[in-house]
């Protein structure tokens, strides 16, 4: 397994775990194809990604992939072309924004280029230890997709509540000695 191609994997995880946590919480579904696709993209997403990590026939689920990346940058080009520019992809579920434009379809072709461009060296992991990693993966992209967008909706919330208590806490702050 090659850790460049580890790192390439994390939209495809980030997209796993936010698609998990809005179904678990009901949020609603933003995804431009509907609901039943973009659970059929999510299953795909799981498979291709549990067969890399797992070290099942690395060349095959290496292009398997990178493929995934190019089949998703034809898909955003499809709903561009039909006039849904701007639209909020949902790939990142509810927690993050992120919106249908070009430069999405060069992420998801650079992703997919650099996913061929690393497959020079591989790492070999037991099955065992692909679930593993692939659960460590998973964990730190919930964090980053739904921990920190939360924690900092959170804060922010509580700046705003707190300021107009701003003038009584200072009030006190003054009595004290």
């Amino acid at each position: 397994m090659n850790f460049l191609v580890v790192i390439l994997t994390i939209p495809f995880m980030i997209s796993i775990v936010s698609y998990l946590w809005a179904r678990f919480f009901e949020d609603e579904e933003r995804f431009p194809g509907g609901p039943s696709l973009h659970a059929l993209l999510v299953v795909i997403q799981f498979a291709v990604l549990t067969s890399y990590y797992v070290g099942w026939q690395q060349e095959l689920s290496t292009i398997l992939l990178a493929g995934l990346y190019i089949v998703q940058a034809l898909g955003v080009t499809y709903f561009l072309l039909n006039k849904r520019s701007g639209e909020d992809c949902g790939c990142f579920g509810s927690q993050i924004n992120s919106k249908l434009d070009w430069k999405l379809i060069v992420l998801n072709i650079g992703l997919a280029c650099g996913v061929f461009w690393s497959t020079s060296t591989h790492i070999s992991l037991s099955v065992v230890e692909g679930i593993g990693f692939l659960c460590i993966v998973a964990i730190l992209c919930l964090l980053f997709s739904v921990g920190i967008p939360d924690g900092l909706y959170a804060f922010k919330g509580y700046k705003r509540s707190a300021k107009k208590y701003y003038s009584i806490v200072k009030g006190y702050k003054e009595l004290i000695p």
